[in-house]
């Protein structure tokens, strides 16, 4: 059996132990992509192991309020990009996102009743 082989033990222990440390120190993106927004990367602080960064980078986004028929939504002010919503409270779409469905699907999401969980339905322009 491949547990009674220390030399296979100690290389996979090794391995175990380094390779968390490889993580911490940032790559250079750009070699690998021209994309300018894929080379950003962020940036990992000692205490980040206490106190974790907010779970979205656009933390600060700032949302508006939205109303299509019976759907009232979240939508972000910045449109960074076509169905982004970042960390926004529910139901968050972004209103470009609804308007294509609506000029293009002849559709647009409205609830099924007043209550979240009971979900959505597409009606027709």
């Amino acid at each position: 059996m491949w547990l009674k082989k220390p030399r296979l033990i100690k290389s996979v222990l090794v391995i175990g132990v380094l390779l968390p440390f490889i993580f911490l120190f940032p790559v250079k993106i750009s070699s690998l992509t021209t994309n300018l927004h894929h080379q950003f990367t962020g940036s990992f602080s000692m205490t980040q192991l206490i106190v974790p960064q907010p779970i979205s980078k656009y933390y600060a986004m700032e949302f508006e309020t939205k109303e299509k028929g019976n759907l009232l939504y979240y939508s972000p002010k910045d449109n960074f990009f076509f169905d982004g919503t970042a960390n926004g409270h529910l139901p968050c779409v972004n209103k470009v996102y609804i308007n294509y469905f609506e000029e293009y699907y002849k559709v647009y999401p409205q609830m099924r009743s007043r209550d979240l969980k009971d979900g959505f339905y597409s009606r027709n322009k």
